[in-house]
């Protein structure tokens, strides 16, 4: 696996300046994803569609841009990767070259000594279908591997806490995993967002049911991300955000009040990274 130094530059330097913003009044710190489970970075079905000895069963990634996409299939196809050495020994080459890259703008300093620095985050968002145990033990594995070269640094899954509840702790149950995270997309997951009212019950629900899973862990939580549309899933920068208010209000409500009961440690949200419009003004 081959990773232009231009990229890793970028990072570099954005670490870097990290540095000159923080000040005794505001300090920022940085969560690094290792992995992603879905299609957008490449993520674990490249490594899978790659990997020498496991292309025979796994040939062709389910393609998103494909009309007849289906999301059970992606997700049957790249939980192979849990069971695929080969994928999972170049991944472990990226991370390993990853935590010992020296940062030319920080003096020198290596990724793993970074302060700056909060967490490693393995994956975003894993899902496992007919694969749980393996992702399990892969979950494990993993993490025990970054600890090894890097003791420093917290580190975290990056599971959304959608699913069962008792797969949730389990993976956070893992000595090497520091703490728990969840998400709230009630897009991304076919809750219905026009009735607001039902929508923040159902979401009052969930966030319990995450928390009462960190009590049984005995873990930090932390709100991975949460977001909603515009009014009427409208792109256009003029449309309206009457409803989002609405939720995004009642979420951090929801974030204040546990965080004061410290049940609830750090939030953060999707996302200011990334340009929402084309050209075309459709979205993105």
């Amino acid at each position: 696996m081959c990773i232009r130094d231009s990229y890793y530059d970028r990072l570099d330097y954005f670490l870097s300046i990290l540095d000159e913003y923080n000040t005794n009044a505001r300090t920022m710190k940085v969560v690094i994803v290792l992995s992603n489970f879905w299609y957008w970075t490449g993520g674990l079905s490249w490594y899978l569609n790659q990997s020498i000895n496991c292309t025979k069963m796994y040939k062709e990634i389910p393609c998103p841009d494909n009309k007849e996409f289906i999301e059970e299939a992606f997700i049957k196809y790249t939980e192979g990767f849990y069971k695929c050495e080969d994928g999972r020994n170049v991944l472990k080459k990226f991370i390993s070259n990853l935590l010992n890259r020296v940062n030319k703008y920080k003096n020198n300093t290596r990724y793993m000594d970074d302060t700056v620095i909060m967490a490693w985050e393995i994956i975003n968002d894993p899902k496992a279908d007919k694969m749980k145990a393996e992702l399990h033990d892969w979950v494990q594995s993993i993490s025990n591997f970054i600890k090894e070269i890097d003791p420093n640094h917290l580190v975290t899954v990056g599971v959304s806490g959608r699913g069962n509840v008792s797969d949730y702790q389990e993976l956070h149950e893992i000595d090497r995993i520091d703490y728990m995270t969840f998400s709230l997309m009630p897009k991304e997951w076919d809750w219905d967002i026009k009735d607001i009212d039902a929508l923040m019950e159902k979401t009052t629900f969930f966030v319990d049911s995450v928390l009462n899973a960190s009590r049984i862990v005995r873990k930090p939580l932390v709100m991975n991300l949460f977001r909603y549309p515009r009014d009427n899933e409208h792109c256009d920068r003029t449309a309206n955000t009457t409803n989002r208010n609405t939720y995004y209000k009642h979420v951090l409500e929801l974030f204040t009040r546990y965080a004061e009961d410290q049940l609830i440690v750090a939030s953060y949200f999707w996302g200011w990274s990334f340009n929402s419009y084309s050209k075309s003004g459709g979205c993105r």
